[in-house]
């Protein structure tokens, strides 16, 4: 119906079998609602990344979140990015201390965006 949307999350592409071309190819950009974002340290090997190795997005991201936004965003997407962070040290901030973060994070992927 018209009110439905798909999310596109860059932690699940990621570990996903579709790459950039098929995203390009298969997938409706008008369908997309919003887009889930979340940073994941180089250091974790890929097939055992779980939720809870989601973190903010940093300059050191392993799974290309600014690339990801920026090919949605060449394809029409305008919508918004949202972060979906599951790392149990976040839990652990105050929120005096998870506020920059979260606006660090989010000031990276718009840097992306401004430069696309």
């Amino acid at each position: 119906g018209a009110n439905f949307r798909l999310v596109y999350d860059t932690f699940h592409h990621y570990l996903g079998p579709d790459d950039a071309r098929a995203i390009e190819r298969y997938l409706d950009i008008s369908l997309v609602g919003m887009v889930h974002a979340s940073g994941v340290r180089r250091d974790r090997l890929q097939p055992d990344l779980r939720d809870e190795d989601r973190g903010l997005v940093d300059p050191d991201d392993a799974i290309g979140n600014r690339e990801q936004i920026a090919r949605l965003r060449q394809l029409g997407y305008a919508g918004p990015v949202s972060l979906e962070p599951f790392a149990p040290d976040l839990a652990e901030l105050s929120r005096a201390e998870l506020v920059p973060e979260l606006e660090r994070s989010l000031r990276l992927l718009e840097a992306n965006e401004a430069a696309s």
